[in-house]
């Protein structure tokens, strides 16, 4: 299934997008499995294979599917249990019933499961929880229902203390307290364990805030559990009575699997192992045994069992096939070590020796050393290790990932760790290998906050004749990050250097001084959060160490210098002179630029920039070549961690700095810039340009420059440098990139393309000619029988143009556009058409990531952005006397992208900047409808942000519904857009649950159709006069009557 689990991940991604040709791949896979199992493949010569179930493999496809929300997969894998013919078990019926309850319908959900109840199939705790969360999201049913549903849970022997909690989870998200305090009467008597959780102390929480009047009973109920205000501290006995609860369940789960075999139904130790694997999900560690011990009665002695449909006592004959195999131990291995049960595993791993049809695999070693890893555990890896050289055979080995986590987890036992490294390894592991595990062991002592384990490791390292690297370097950082304050880390970093376990640069000392004022909190507190942030900073940094010790010598040997001349004129132990008087070294304007944009990122100020940039400028001044320094600099910024923005900032500063004339200006310069092109992004190119006139030295170049930008760049930067240059933004050079300016508007729907041709100038009109021609004819080649008639794109430009009373273009205006203007999806209710987003899924952006945040900047910062659409999503209120929810979702359409904002996932602070460009910006025309509410709800979100106070240049289109749709109960969105656009929006997922991650396929498409609609109705408004009048949005909160904005609009027809 290992196959499948992949095909079906690949298939299924985070931005809500579908790879269709990997689920094709796995339902191709299910029929060959299912060949396999009646015929064989007489192609491939493969006998039959009776023993293949390809029913697992529609189990994982369903499962899958489930988890990623894409119930249409989920659905048709389920379908073709009958079309196959398969008995669908106890995990193909409750995963029918959560397609239900995903679906909506919750009623034919409990409709299966009373089916079910009906049958031989018992229900199980999985069953049951998944009606119980169907409950708590559909108001038809009463939250009292699940008394019913633990009742009955409780005669099928399938609860546990989660599902309790999650009866109470209902009854607060239904706010019902009757329903709540008799499932706390539940728990008192039937599970009582559920109160040393920690969800049942949170659900209490939540209680006390809903209920008032359970306050009490809440408190009774955890002195029940032993204490007033949380779990029982009290020791347990060896076996407590919630161990016995759980070997109960599971007895419970094997009697059926029993009872299967006794009807003559197939079963294979792959079933008990897929319990073992549950009991290792649900912690239920004593049950392991019981479930290997019944394995080996039913292999050896046969089993005596009453069956529970008839009542009967019945003996099952001895089952051999069910003795267990090295996979059973695998499994009861793994499951041990994740329940902290080291012992135990260890001893199941000793067993297999005792068994005389089995012998330890690799896959047995491969995952106890992967076990002890993830759980931290090495008390018997020295053993594990003698074993393996003990072994009689070839087929075990030391696998190279094995090795890096023998080393990563001795990062708390360094001295045992630098043994096993050292000396524990196979011979055949050579002295390369060792000092990329001896790096891991320095690496995970610096995670570990073992400072002593880092020095120690890395003079062991030193010591055996192994050499200094990135990853020791970067450990030495990682543990001054230990710190609260940047004193300690800094006195930590002086401590290595003195004892010469990390190269003594300046550089290490910038990057901890730069870390711990972008990432310490307010309250001067370098917390955890901040640590992680940091960590996140340096692994982004990595190149200025790989540049390090490539040039560790040459830069040891300047070190060396500068100490013994430092007292003499001429050194300078600035950092900045530091660098620049070591020119000639291939890292020096690398390391330079870390301690420039240290300066970027501390200093504030006016009057403290400017100082900054005079010291700039006089450590540049001690090269023999300032600009060829900065220039090389520049070459370098693409490799650090800045957007490209930032980029351009400092190389901006840079020049600044530099006080270029352009006389200093020499033909090797310009030989240099044009050699670099190709490590120059658009941003940085422009502003070496700025200060070089690249393009009045050799335009040829700099447009076969621009022409590759267009494939790899932002296209709004790489036009908007052209239409800069006077000289550049000629016929000719339009002429140059008309071919791969209509490609990509009229195959890649690159709309903003259209903006190059719109300036007016002398050669504009028979230019804009000439590309309609060309995306005519490309259109035509690509469009579908249905488009050609119309060709939207071709119409667009033609209006964009105003060449639409041309004779030759006039035809394309007038073809019918009813159904290529907007792209429509049938709805299966019969109802009205909807309208749907025509951009390609790519030009959807989920904002939950730095290169999202990297790339709304470049797009939505442009210079000739001239208007967005705006909308927001929050998870629907509680009602009176709840607070109101927190906007979780920002939604920005430009004409070229969708940008969805996850404000949960991204600090407001990385998106400050960008918000407050546009919400002030005069040029910029923000559309809304009912924009107010949505400011009003980011004000409250965020109150203390300033970006959301001001909002400049905007149309609410609301103002224009009682123009469009007279009748009250008709104004909306969506009606507006029904009178404007002829279809109307399809609103089903506006009220649900924003919070909820991952987004649904359905909730992004709805989301970024909201937001990019508004642009649709703009471009509609372009045959009529629409008179704007601009004010702006005052601060307000959301539970108040913020007056709204001076804004309007008067339409008349020409």
């Amino acid at each position: 299934m290992k196959a499948m689990h992949r095909w079906m991940k690949a298939a299924f991604r985070k931005e809500g997008q579908k790879d269709l040709e990997m689920v094709e791949k796995a339902f191709a896979f299910v029929e060959w499995m299912v060949l396999l199992s009646t015929s064989g493949d007489n192609a491939l010569q493969i006998n039959v294979r009776h023993n293949l179930q390809p029913s697992y493999g529609l189990n994982t496809i369903a499962t899958a599917s489930l988890r990623a929300g894409s119930i249409a997969e989920a659905s048709r894998a389920l379908d073709l249990y009958e079309v196959y013919g398969f008995e669908p078990d106890v995990f193909t019926l409750t995963s029918r019933i959560d397609v239900a309850v995903r679906s909506g319908d919750v009623h034919d959900a409990i409709a299966q499961y009373e089916s079910m109840r009906k049958s031989k199939t018992r229900p199980n705790i999985v069953t049951f929880t998944t009606i119980l969360r169907g409950i708590a999201s559909e108001k038809d049913i009463q939250p009292v229902e699940c008394l019913r549903f633990l009742s009955e849970a409780r005669e099928e022997g399938a609860t546990d203390e989660h599902l309790y909690l999650e009866a109470l989870e209902v009854c607060v998200k239904r706010q019902d307290a009757t329903t709540f305090s008799a499932v706390m009467t539940e728990i008192q008597t039937h599970g009582v364990h559920a109160m040393e959780t920690n969800k049942f102390a949170q659900l209490q929480e939540q209680a006390r805030a809903c209920f008032p009047d359970t306050v009490q009973l809440t408190k009774s109920a955890s002195r029940c559990a032993g204490s007033e205000d949380g779990p029982s501290t009290k020791p347990q006995a060896k076996h407590s009575q919630r161990d016995l609860s759980d070997v109960s369940l599971i007895q419970l789960e094997m009697n059926r699997l029993i009872e299967r075999l006794v009807k003559g139904s197939k079963v294979t130790t792959n079933d008990f192992e897929t319990l073992i694997h549950q009991c290792r999900k649900r912690k239920r560690k004593e049950a392991l045994r019981v479930i290997f011990d019944t394995m080996e009665r039913l292999a050896t002695e046969g089993y005596d069992l009453i069956l529970s449909s008839e009542g009967t006592e019945t003996t099952l004959p001895p089952q051999p096939h069910l003795l267990p195999t090295i996979e059973t131990y695998i499994a009861m291995v793994d499951a041990y070590l994740e329940l902290d049960g080291e012992e135990l595993a260890w001893q199941a791993f000793l067993d297999v020796s005792n068994r005389a049809q089995l012998r330890r695999q690799q896959a047995l070693y491969r995952r106890f050393i992967h076990g002890c890893y993830v759980s931290m555990q090495c008390k018997y890896i020295p053993e594990l290790l003698q074993l393996i050289r003990e072994e009689d055979n070839s087929a075990i080995s030391l696998t190279h990932r094995m090795c890096v986590e023998l080393a990563r987890m001795h990062g708390h036992q360094h001295l045992q760790g630098m043994d096993i490294v050292l000396n524990g390894m196979p011979d055949s592991i050579s002295h390369e290998q060792k000092q990329q595990y001896m790096e891991e062991l320095v690496t995970s002592c610096a995670y570990k906050d073992n400072a002593r384990g880092v020095a120690e490791s890395i003079q062991a390292l030193i010591d055996q004749g192994f050499q200094l690297s990135t990853k020791t370097e970067m450990a030495v950082i990682i543990c001054c990050l230990q710190h609260q304050e940047i004193e300690g880390a800094l006195e930590t970093l002086r401590g290595f250097q003195d004892q010469g376990l990390v190269l003594d640069i300046p550089t290490y000392a910038s990057l901890l001084r730069e870390m711990y004022f972008k990432h310490t909190r307010r309250g001067k507190v370098f917390d955890e959060t901040s640590r992680r942030l940091a960590l996140r900073f340096l692994l982004n940094r990595t190149v200025l160490f790989d540049q390090v010790d490539e040039e560790r010598d040459a830069i040891q040997s300047c070190l060396i210098e500068s100490s013994e001349t430092n007292q003499h004129d001429g050194v300078s132990s600035d950092p900045l002179c530091f660098w620049c008087q070591h020119h000639d070294l291939q890292c020096s304007p690398l390391l330079f630029l870390q301690h420039v944009m240290e300066l970027t990122n501390i200093v504030q100020g006016k009057e403290a920039m400017l100082a900054a940039q005079d010291a700039i400028g006089e450590a540049l001044e001690s090269t023999p070549d300032p600009l060829l320094f900065v220039l090389r600099a520049i070459t370098q910024l693409p490799s650090m961690d800045r957007n490209y923005r930032g980029q351009a900032v400092i190389a901006k500063r840079l020049f600044a700095a530099l006080k270029l004339d352009h006389d200093q200006i020499e033909d090797h310069h310009f030989e240099f810039s044009f050699n670099s092109l190709e490590q120059l992004t658009v941003h940085l190119f422009k502003e070496v340009d700025d200060a070089l006139h690249l393009h009045e030295q050799d335009e040829t170049r700099v447009l076969a420059f621009c022409l590759d930008a267009l494939e790899t760049e932002s296209i709004d930067k790489v036009l908007g440098y052209i239409m800069s240059k006077e000289s550049l933004n000629t016929a000719e050079t339009a002429e140059f990139l008309l071919p791969r300016l209509a490609q990509l508007y009229a195959v890649d729907g690159v709309v903003t393309v259209l903006q190059f041709f719109k300036p007016d100038s002398d050669h504009i009109i028979e230019t804009r000619r000439s590309f309609l021609r060309e995306v005519i004819t490309l259109e035509q080649e690509i469009a579908t029988d249905e488009e050609k008639s119309t060709l939207p794109l071709t119409r667009r430009a033609i209006l964009d143009f105003k060449l639409e009373h041309e004779a030759e273009f006039m035809p394309f205006v007038m073809a019918p556009v009813a159904r290529a203007s907007f792209q429509r999806e049938d709805e299966d209710t019969g109802v009205n058409e909807n309208l749907s987003l025509p951009l390609d899924a790519g030009q959807v952006v989920i904002v939950d990531n730095d290169d999202a945040v990297r790339l709304a900047y470049d797009v939505l910062m442009q210079e000739n952005l001239a208007r967005v659409g705006i909308d927001a999503e929050w998870r629907p209120d509680s009602g009176r006397g709840y607070a109101p929810s927190k906007c979780s979702l920002l939604q920005i359409a430009c004409d070229s992208h969708v940008f969805l904002f996850d404000l949960l996932a991204i600090p407001i602070s990385d998106l400050e900047e960008l918000f407050s460009h546009i919400w002030t910006s005069p040029v910029i025309l923000k559309l809304g409808y009912a924009l107010d509410g949505d400011i009003k709800r980011l004000q409250w979100t965020f109150p203390e942000e300033t970006c959301f106070k001001r909002l400049e240049n905007i149309q609410d289109l609301s103002d224009l519904a009682s123009t469009t749709a007279p009748d009250k109960n008709l104004r909306g969105l969506s009606a507006l857009a029904m009178g404007i656009l002829g279809v109307p929006l399809d609103k089903r997922q506006q009220t649900s649950d924003w919070e909820r991650r991952p987004l649904t396929p359905e909730q992004i498409a709805y989301a970024a159709l909201d937001a990019f609609c508004l642009l649709l109705l703009h471009d509609s408004f372009q045959h009529y006069e629409v008179t704007v009048t601009l004010g702006n949005v005052p601060s307000s909160n959301p539970c108040g009557d913020a007056p709204r904005a001076g804004r309007g609009s008067v339409m008349t027809h020409r």
